[in-house]
């Protein structure tokens, strides 16, 4: 019962919903300071993931959908179609909505109805729902009138180890069996300096401001989007804060 300390409620969010980490305990979603549930179970041995407090029913097939879930409702929230008091909304107003999915990082576990979805095994089957999670989060914004208003922005946090799901996981570079390489033609995996390490997709959506089908060479990286936040908000950073992030709106924007 006792609350978390030092969450995501506590650096600028209005509301959190997630987990600590997909393959660490606790197992259990997190909402704002508390755990959704009490975790008084010890996870199984043939559970993967490391050791530790579980919630009892806890599958890890039902991370991904739970999370997917709260951001259509967060959505449906600021449209007005459901109320909820944890979410501290007020519907029509502006919101930025953060979703870091758990997928398709380890433990790779695709929903049922995804499983034998790709040619690339169970890896594939869980990009392709991603792919699905991220339809839904566009619809809700399109039905709820928000899709010509509203900055996308779809991107990962690294490079792919290429495993192929085997056990939720898989050696490295397994994956490429299936004649799938999420490299692409480029040297290296996660982790690496080279840039399948680290080189990711950005893509970007805003009717109106950003040209369909535009591409850009400009190199830029995560650490930018403060600045380019601050910049779309006409807000000016303390001069001790993103010293390294830089406005990318002009590599969005072409005027």
């Amino acid at each position: 019962t006792k609350p978390i300390a030092n969450g995501p409620t506590k650096r600028g969010f209005d509301y959190y919903f997630g987990t600590a980490v997909p393959n660490f305990p606790p197992y259990c979603f997190i909402e704002n300071e508390r755990t959704v549930g009490i975790p008084a179970g010890h996870k199984p041995d043939n559970m993967f993931g490391a050791p530790g407090p579980i919630l009892q029913g806890w599958k890890l097939e039902e991370i991904l959908p739970g999370l997917e879930r709260k951001a259509v409702e967060y959505i449906d929230g600021k449209g007005g179609r459901l109320h909820y008091d944890a979410f501290k909304q007020t519907p029509g107003n502006p919101f930025f909505l953060y979703v870091p999915l758990t997928a398709p990082h380890t433990p790779i576990a695709p929903a049922p109805q995804f499983k034998g979805k790709s040619e690339a095994g169970a890896y594939g089957d869980f990009v392709c729902q991603v792919d699905h999670v991220v339809g839904r989060i566009m619809d809700a914004l399109q039905r709820n009138n928000f899709t010509d208003n509203t900055l996308v922005i779809f991107t990962s946090d690294n490079g792919s180890p290429g495993r192929d799901g085997t056990n939720m996981s898989g050696k490295t570079n397994s994956v490429r069996r299936f004649g799938h390489n999420p490299s692409y033609i480029y040297r290296g995996i996660k982790a690496d300096a080279w840039d399948g390490g680290h080189r990711v997709p950005f893509i970007a959506r805003w009717p109106g401001h950003i040209t369909p089908g535009s591409l850009s060479d400009e190199t830029i990286c995560h650490v930018d989007l403060l600045a380019t936040c601050a910049a779309l908000l006409r807000y000016k950073l303390p001069t001790n804060a993103g010293e390294d992030s830089y406005d990318i709106l002009p590599a969005l924007i072409r005027r």
